[in-house]
Formats: C-alpha cells, structure tokens, sequence
C-alpha cells in the first residue's frame, strides 16, 4: 500500500468531529511533541515548584552547610518534579 492509500485510509478511520486541536493534542500525549495546553502546563510548573520548595527545605535540615544543602537538593527534586509531571 502506499503513502497515499495508507492517508487516505486512516482519514477514512478519523472519528467524526476530530478537530485539528484534537489531534494534535492525541498525539503529543501519546507519541511525542509539546503539550501547549495551559491547564497541564500549569499544573506541571506547581508540581515542579512544590518539589523545589520541598527539596530546598529538606537539604537545608539535613546537610550541615545549609546553603550547598539546599541548593543540591532543590535541584534534585526539581528534576524529580520535572520527571513526575511529564509523566503524567
């Protein structure tokens, strides 16, 4: 089958009613690209802030030089944020 025959069939599949917006949003959450959808991206940006916050306060208890502490932990529960948030 072709290119154009294998289009042609999955347009032919396409629920009635599937925007553009629709689409795309489908596909960037399931395969791959930029979610540009404000509600997620607000979420994901507090998810990544509480972690900071969380993060900085943690190591700044346990390690004993508190500013390195906070610092190194702040970041690592950032990422830890960004991998959490992403993934949902």
């Amino acid at each position: 089958m072709s290119g154009t025959e294998e289009d042609k069939q999955a347009e032919d599949q396409a629920p009635e009613g599937m925007t553009g917006r629709k689409t795309y949003n489908i596909v960037s959450d399931t395969v791959t690209g930029p979610n540009v959808r404000l509600k997620d991206n607000v979420i994901q940006g507090i998810v990544i802030l509480v972690c900071l916050v969380l993060g900085a306060g943690i190591g700044a208890i346990v390690v004993s030089d508190r500013i390195p502490g906070a610092l190194v932990a702040a970041l690592s529960a950032c990422w830890s944020g960004c991998s959490a948030a992403a993934s949902s």
